[in-house]
This record gives C-alpha cells, structure tokens and sequence, in this order.
C-alpha cells in the first residue's frame, strides 16, 4: 500500500470510527440507526469488522451493533 493509500484508508477508519460510536450512543441498533442516517446496512458491518480488526473499537457483549435482522 502506498504513503497516499495507508492515509486514505486511516481516514476511513476515523471516519467510521465516529459513526460506530454515534450508533452505539445513540441506544439504537444498527438497522434502525442506518435507516435514520441513510447509512448502507452493508458499508456499515464492513467498517465495522476493519475499525475492530484495526483494534481502534473492542468488541462489547452488549454492544448493539451485533446483527439484529
């Protein structure tokens, strides 16, 4: 990966880093949560799976991001 691509990629991590967190204080699940921001259901488990590989989330038992459908 190029100098350009790690920045962009680490911009997309913080990017979805802040709507994770919103989600999860937001006391919604992440359906109903991407429904109301006109987020796609399915961008948001991707950035979800690489912001905690990237370890910049933990997984929580409780965590409403879990899949609910």
């Amino acid at each position: 990966m190029t100098k350009i691509q790690q920045i962009k990629h680490q911009q997309s991590i913080e990017y979805w880093k802040h709507i994770i967190i919103a989600q999860q204080q937001s006391g919604l699940n992440a359906t109903e949560y991407c429904r109301q921001q006109d987020i796609k259901y399915n961008a948001f488990y991707y950035w979800l799976r690489k912001v905690r590989w990237n370890g910049e989330i933990p997984k929580n038992a409780n965590d409403s991001t879990e899949h609910d459908c």
